[in-house]
């Protein structure tokens, strides 16, 4: 299962994304989940925070079963994906709240449900769509939507940061937390050097 950064400007990490894919249902996405959960729970104690996607549907669906795991792990971020208006919001808040569950907003910038998903309980982390954030036209915005953000106390995130020159420009918008290639190639290139180092080659 593959794990991907997300950075503080001096390279510490604050979580890491837990990667599965893009489940085919509901069902599956409950299991991505419990996998994603369980690899959490083994490879790490509290002392950083794991996000691992769901759909709210699957959320809404499987409650019960994921506010019992979720009590016995405040480490846990919940990254909501994809919500549309087909998701009652009211029912959603309903269930965060009484599940005191942490949740992160993601890709925020790239849907038109953007703002009323601000509006759900528990916001660690909002996570700002690469194609919003590092972008001439909507800069400005950016950055009035990070400082109320801040005012808030959630922490924003700027995804997909692929450069040095990207990262610099993310640091003078005001995010908080950086996530993308440009934090995980050291990690790759040591990779390599650990698999070159044992081949018989």
């Amino acid at each position: 299962m593959k794990k991907e950064k997300i950075c503080f400007q001096d390279g510490r990490v604050y979580a890491y994304e837990i990667l599965t894919g893009k489940p085919k249902n509901f069902e599956e996405d409950l299991n991505k989940f419990f996998k994603a959960y369980s690899y959490a729970i083994s490879n790490n104690g509290d002392s950083v925070f794991y996000h691992i996607n769901l759909y709210p549907k699957t959320l809404l669906i499987y409650k019960n079963s994921i506010l019992r795991l979720l009590s016995e792990k405040k480490n846990i971020v919940i990254e909501l994906v994809e919500i549309n208006s087909s998701i009652n919001l009211n029912q959603l808040k309903e269930i965060i709240k009484e599940g005191n569950i942490n949740i992160s907003i993601d890709d925020f910038g790239c849907r038109s449900s953007n703002f009323d998903r601000l509006e759900l309980p528990n916001i660690k982390t909002v996570k700002f769509d690469k194609s919003f954030w590092n972008n001439q036209i909507t800069e400005n915005t950016v950055k009035s939507i990070v400082s109320a953000l801040k005012d808030r106390k959630i922490l924003t995130v700027a995804e997909m940061v692929e450069s040095e020159i990207e990262f610099n420009k993310a640091k003078e918008i005001g995010f908080d937390l950086f996530q993308g290639f440009y934090f995980s190639k050291e990690d790759k290139a040591c990779a390599q050097r650990e698999c070159y180092g044992n081949t018989n080659l």
